[in-house]
């Protein structure tokens, strides 16, 4: 089971666009003892376990958390659980933002006005590219932030800035 689970995460990776620079799998069981309801994850250390070893295992986890040896109840094995992961190189966050292509001003970083509906009325609501807000600017609600890959809304009364490293901080008005 535990091989058929790396096999399917190893071909979900393959697929993807961005190739990673190793593969890391690992592998656990939530186990209980037979008659008990609480589970705990016991950490695999390959994909070829036996019934023995894992019982070992399960043992000795349960000892580490409850200081209670039960030697004479089987344990019952709840999951398997395995966690394929692409290791990609370190990503310089820096480069998300091009600091040149940041615009002067607020309204620099502005595409247009457009009406949206907030409690009941209409608001004329500037959007903004979030890309290109400047460097520690403050924004005053109603604001669009638009990006490439999600779209922040800022609502009458919410208060928001960017920072240097691209993240915007908001401020939750009253409703």
């Amino acid at each position: 089971v535990l091989e058929r689970h790396r096999n399917e995460g190893e071909a979900l990776i393959a697929k993807e666009a961005v190739k990673p620079d190793a593969i890391r799998v690992t592998h656990s069981a939530d186990m209980q003892f037979v008659g008990q309801t609480h589970i705990i994850n016991v950490p695999l250390p390959s994909s070829s376990v036996t019934r023995a070893t894992l019982q070992q295992l399960f043992e000795k986890a349960y000892f580490a958390r409850f200081k209670v040896e039960l030697p004479e109840i089987r344990a019952n094995l709840v999951n398997l659980n395995t966690s394929v992961t692409g290791v990609r190189p370190q990503i310089d966050l820096s480069r998300l933002i091009d600091p040149a292509g940041r615009a002067p001003t607020l309204d620099e970083a502005r595409r247009e006005i457009r009406p949206v509906w907030y409690h009941g009325a209409w608001h004329d609501t500037p959007v903004y590219a979030r890309e290109k807000l400047p460097l520690d600017a403050v924004i005053e609600g109603p604001a669009i932030l638009e990006q490439m890959d999600a779209t922040t809304v800022l609502e009458p009364g919410d208060h928001a800035r960017s920072d240097a490293d691209g993240n915007i901080i908001i401020d939750i008005g009253e409703a």
